[in-house]
């Protein structure tokens, strides 16, 4: 059913998927200042530090009431995002070499 290619985007697909939903939850929790000392908070801000590292310090955060907006996880969201997509772009064009459109 699947070939080599497809085992491979698959698994990227769900690693890429997996960054993405720790990085939002991060941003949810930031954003409503949640309680950092509880389990699941403290277990989702430690797994995607080295997610959001490279892209400290580009942006501030931005304050609005009690809700706080962190574009440095925006921007990773974004990147993450984009690189994934790109990832399986090539692996489709691996996948399906005639389908080729530019």
């Amino acid at each position: 059913m699947f070939g080599i290619v497809g085992i491979i985007r698959l698994i990227v697909n769900v690693i890429f998927y997996v960054v993405e939903v720790l990085l939002l939850f991060r941003f949810i929790l930031i954003f409503f200042a949640a309680n950092l000392s509880g389990t699941f908070a403290q277990w989702i801000m430690a797994n995607s530090a080295s997610l959001v590292a490279p892209f400290k310090n580009i942006f501030s955060t931005l304050h609005i009431g009690a809700f706080v907006i962190d574009f440095t996880v925006l921007l990773a969201l974004f990147v993450y995002l984009l690189i994934g997509q790109l990832i399986m772009r090539v692996l489709y064009y691996f996948e399906f070499p005639r389908d080729r459109e530019l």
